[in-house]
C-alpha cells in the first residue's frame, strides 16, 4: 500500500481514483511551472486547489508512470494503473544532458514501489542522430553509443534517489518513409533506410544497456514493423506515432516488460 508522505500541508495526502491521476499531473506541472515563476498567485491558487482535492482520496497500490514525449501517449489507459507524463517534443539526447536530472518524480505523485518508464528517442533517429554523424564525420556506433549512455546513467541517478523505484525503457517504433510524409521533409534527415538502421542499432544498444543496469526493456518496435522493418501502414496514424485503438498493444508490452523486470530482481 502507498504510504503517507511528501506534502507538508498534508500530511495524510497519498493517491487514488480515476480522478487522482489529472490531480497529480496538474500538481507536478504547478511545481515545476513555480521553479520559473514562485510567485505567482494563479500558480500557488491551482496547487492548492488539487491539492486540497487529492487530501480527500484514499491511498491505492503501486503505479507506472510514463514520462515521455508524443509517443508516451500510447500507454494513456486506466489512472488506477498508468499516469502519463508527456513532456513535449523532447529528445533522448536532451533527457540525457540535464533533462532528467530536472525532474523531481515526486512532484508528479511518484513514490517508493512505482515504477517509471521513459518513452524517448523517435525524435532522435527521424532528425538528428544521422544529420550528427554526418556533420561531425562520426562513426555511427560512437553517437548512439553516446546516447544511450548519457540517457541511461541520468535514469539510474534518478532511480537512485528512491529505495524501491522500478525503471522501464522503451524501444523506439519503427520510422516511417518520407513519401508518407511529403509536406514536411524538414523534419527528417537521411533515406528511410538509412532511419531504420539506425533504429535497430539504437534499440539493441539500449537493450544492451538496460540488461546491464537492472532496467526493464519495453520492444514497441517489433509488434509495429512490417516486412520492411518500416511502421506498418496498418498500425500508424497520419504520422509517426501508433493509432489510439491500438494503444492496448503498448500497454500490454509495457506492463509484461515490467512483469519480467521484477520476477528478475
Amino acid at each position: 500500500m502507498r504510504p503517507a508522505m511528501f506534502f507538508d500541508e498534508a500530511p495524510g495526502l497519498a493517491a487514488n481514483s480515476y480522478c487522482q491521476g489529472w490531480h497529480f499531473a496538474a500538481r507536478g506541472i504547478c511545481l515545476e511551472g513555480m521553479k520559473r515563476r514562485p510567485d505567482s498567485p494563479k500558480l500557488m491558487g491551482i496547487l492548492r486547489m488539487v491539492e486540497l482535492e487529492l487530501v480527500k482520496q484514499p491511498p491505492f497500490d503501486s503505479r507506472i508512470f510514463v514520462f515521455g514525449d508524443s509517443h508516451a501517449e500510447s500507454y494513456d489507459g486506466p489512472k488506477s494503473i498508468f499516469e502519463v507524463v508527456l513532456l513535449g517534443a523532447r529528445t533522448m539526447y536532451g533527457m540525457g544532458h540535464g533533462g532528467i536530472d530536472a525532474i523531481d518524480p515526486r512532484n508528479f505523485g511518484v513514490c517508493n514501489g512505482d515504477c517509471i518508464a521513459f518513452v524517448f528517442g523517435e525524435i532522435d533517429v527521424r532528425v538528428h542522430i544521422g544529420r550528427i554523424r554526418d556533420r561531425d564525420g562520426r562513426a555511427l556506433e560512437d553517437v548512439i553509443d553516446d546516447l544511450v549512455t548519457n540517457y541511461i546513467g541520468a535514469i539510474t541517478r534518478l532511480r537512485g534517489g528512491f529505495d524501491d523505484l522500478d525503471c522501464l525503457v522503451a524501444s523506439v517504433v519503427p520510422p516511417i518513409g518520407i513519401e508518407r510524409c511529403p509536406g514536411i521533409p524538414q523534419f527528417f534527415y537521411g533515406e528511410t533506410f538509412d532511419r531504420l538502421e539506425i533504429t535497430l542499432r539504437l534499440n539493441l544498444r539500449l537493450e544492451e544497456e538496460c540488461r546491464l543496469n537492472a532496467i526493464g526493456f519495453v520492444d514497441r518496435y517489433t509488434p509495429f514493423a512490417d516486412a520492411d522493418g518500416l511502421l506498418d501502414a496498418a498500425y500508424a496514424d497520419s504520422v509517426w506515432h501508433v493509432r489510439k485503438e491500438f494503444h492496448e498493444m503498448s500497454r500490454a508490452a509495457l506492463l509484461a516488460a515490467r512483469e519480467e523486470l521484477r520476477s528478475t530482481s
